[in-house]
């Protein structure tokens, strides 16, 4: 994403809507695009400002934050959320993830760094959501250097390459196997990802694993060692590490979270 990924702040208090926009001002790549202090001006805001990433405080009045998502994620708006509370309450959390948020933060004593964070985790997913919209559409172009000139060219190979990753994920792949998939060199296919995508391919099939992961978990059903499989990573202590990294929470804590799981082990 060449662009800097639009934001929109909604929160009933004017100085947490200060300190969170202060925090913004040092994370290059993002930019609050409009600000809203209920849901009302939130949905206005929306169709304005047309966000990427929605930062929601919880607590408002009238309505909040989590029926707010609730309403904007049935318009079938393409953006992801950030929830903001004062309290942990995973009950809270549990719902918000039901709708789609990617992360839930504490306001007080929020750092840059996690903020960063939890941005970069939003940008990503929506990212994945974009690229598998983009890839069922590809599926009806022809791959052609007379349409679109150069930059269109490498578009259309990107596209085949993301096309790949999203239906091989759960196989061992690796930027060889890609790039020779698009009959491109591996430094070439490096190249042309990571200017039209915003990221390295192993950045990004890791979030397609883990995205993919997230889904499993939410069935509730398969143990965390055969979900770690289904996406494509056989050593399971290393995809427990990974998930932390990119979600902040173990798998267990993620499933206890989504589907208020019972007696479980985190399984390896």
């Amino acid at each position: 994403m060449s662009q800097p990924v639009r934001i929109l702040l909604v929160d009933d208090e004017p100085l947490a809507r200060e300190r969170i926009r202060l925090l913004l001002q040092g994370i290059a790549g993002y930019v609050v695009a409009g600000e809203a202090e209920d849901a009302q001006e939130a949905l206005q805001e929306l169709d304005r400002c047309q966000p990427d990433i929605l930062l929601l405080d919880i607590t408002m009045p009238v309505m909040d934050g989590i029926d707010l998502l609730g309403i904007i994620q049935s318009t079938g708006k393409n953006c992801v959320a950030v929830m903001l509370t004062c309290h942990s309450d995973f009950d809270y959390a549990r719902q918000a993830l039901r709708y789609g948020a990617v992360d839930y933060l504490l306001k007080a004593g929020l750092r840059q760094e996690e903020l960063r964070a939890a941005l970069d985790r939003a940008k990503n997913e929506l990212l994945c959501r974009r690229v598998s919209r983009r890839a069922g559409e590809g599926d009806r172009q022809e791959r052609t250097t007379t349409q679109g000139g150069y930059h269109g060219s490498m578009r259309t190979e990107a596209q085949m390459c993301l096309r790949m990753i999203h239906e091989r994920y759960a196989e061992d792949i690796n930027a060889v196997d890609v790039a020779a998939f698009a009959h491109l060199s591996v430094s070439w296919f490096a190249a042309i990802f990571r200017r039209e995508v915003g990221q390295s391919f192993v950045n990004y099939l890791t979030n397609v694993r883990i995205n993919a992961a997230k889904e499993r978990l939410r069935q509730c059903s398969d143990k965390i060692s055969v979900i770690a499989m289904q996406v494509g990573i056989e050593d399971v202590a290393y995809f427990h590490r990974l998930f932390k990294r990119y979600t902040g929470m173990t798998p267990l804590q993620y499933r206890e979270t989504v589907c208020g799981g019972g007696n479980q082990s985190e399984d390896r």
